[in-house]
């Protein structure tokens, strides 16, 4: 009994893309989840001070679940680097304000975001901050734009 090989040859062709699309799904998508209204992020904002640095303050939630906060710092909104951690609701510090500033600040746009660890291990993330440093004059904006129910950013 003799086989037809270009069928032979479609169907594993066939198979492969199966194979790939169903791949694609189960590990190809992001565990990172967005900031939602049961998140422990209040207030984000941030501003550029002269030419010498960017400040940035957060208010987590009275009563948050937050057991981490890390600043992260991107030049181009993608690939985002740690700057700093910062530990909460741990041995009685249930502090809920918090400022940390960046001196190391260039001419050009640079974007931060915070990367908030609950006690469970879930984490969530704030939207983007997208400031600008022009000639001295610091402007501001969020990106993206949406919030989700919840206020991230505020001059």
């Amino acid at each position: 009994m003799k086989t037809n090989s270009t069928l032979v040859v479609v169907i594993r062709i066939l198979a492969f893309v199966l194979l790939c699309l169903y791949s694609l799904l189960v590990f190809g998508q992001p565990q990172n989840t967005r900031i939602g209204s049961a998140s422990s992020l209040s207030k984000f904002n941030g501003v550029v001070v002269s030419d010498k640095s960017i400040k940035l303050q957060w208010t987590l939630t009275t009563g948050n679940s937050a057991n981490t906060v890390t600043v992260e710092k991107s030049n181009n909104a993608s690939e985002f680097r740690a700057q700093a951690e910062y530990w909460v609701n741990m041995e009685g510090n249930f502090q809920t304000d918090f400022k940390w500033s960046d001196a190391k600040i260039s001419k050009r746009t640079v974007y931060y975001r915070l990367k908030i660890t609950d006690m469970k291990g879930v984490v969530s993330y704030s939207n983007v901050l997208q400031l600008t440093n022009k000639k001295g004059n610091g402007s501001f904006s969020v990106y993206p734009s949406r919030s989700e129910n919840v206020e991230t950013a505020s001059l």
